[in-house]
Order: C-alpha cells, then structure tokens, then sequence
C-alpha cells in the first residue's frame, strides 16, 4: 500500500523534559505530534480509498521518500531544475523514518518490531514539485 503525506517532511524531534512534583517526564513536542497526526489522516484516507486490512500481524518492508522543498537559491527561471535530486544534508534519516513509523504503530502493523526491511530517501524536490512524503509498505516476500 502507498499513500502520500502533503507538506514539509517533517523528522522526531528530542523530547522536552521538565518535573512536576519532584517526577520527571519525557513530552512529544506539539509539533511531532501534530505531524503524526497528519501521516495518520494520510495512511487511513489511503486504506478507505483501497482495500487493504487494517493491521498486518507479519513481516514488512517499508520505503520512505521525503521531499523537501528546493530553497530559493537553487531555483531558476530561465533553465530549471529539471527533476528530484539527493538532498545530502538537514534532517537525519532515522528520525524522518522515527516519526513516520510511530505514526503508523497501530494502523498497518501491530508493532514496528515487525519491520523487517526500511528504506528512506531524502530527495531534493524538483523546482515546480510540492514537498511530500511518500510511503509505501508491503509484506514482506520470502527469499
């Protein structure tokens, strides 16, 4: 199944720390939480547009392509970008595909222990294409 989540990629931020009657907790940032929110209305708008179950109880391979929105200085009138290129800086793989897995713990697999094959990408948009996140994830095949 794939789906697409618009906008900005967005990666796990630290926690925020703080004590409250001599405890101390860990919080989501409001931000990463809102961002979750938004992968999760993207997988579920996917899964009532197709057929697909609800919560997979085997092994599964996931690919996340995060493209990012090309800054201002990398765009041309005259002669533009042409398409999607690698994007060797800004936000770590592991917590773009942190955020996005939490996301969907619950809704496509029971826990992402069962992930057994993770592919990210962080790509570059091309000069006229929205930023996007794209995730596809299947079971995974025996080899």
């Amino acid at each position: 199944m794939m789906f697409i989540v618009p906008g900005q990629p967005a990666s796990m931020p630290r926690p925020i720390f703080s004590t409250r009657g001599g405890f101390a907790r860990a919080l989501t940032p409001p931000n990463a939480v809102s961002y979750k929110a938004q992968v999760l209305s993207a997988l579920r708008d996917a899964m009532d547009a197709g057929d697909a179950s609800r919560i997979s109880d085997g092994a599964v391979e996931v690919e996340i392509s995060a493209f990012f929105g090309r800054p201002k200085s990398h765009c041309r009138k005259r002669a533009p970008f042409p398409g999607d290129e690698p994007m060797p800086w800004g936000k770590d793989v592991d917590n773009i595909a942190k955020i996005v897995l939490d996301a969907m713990n619950g809704w496509a697999w029971r826990d992402d222990s069962q992930i057994t094959q993770l592919t990210v990408r962080k790509i570059m948009a091309a000069q006229d294409a929205a930023p996007r996140v794209v995730v596809e994830y299947r079971p995974t095949t025996g080899r």
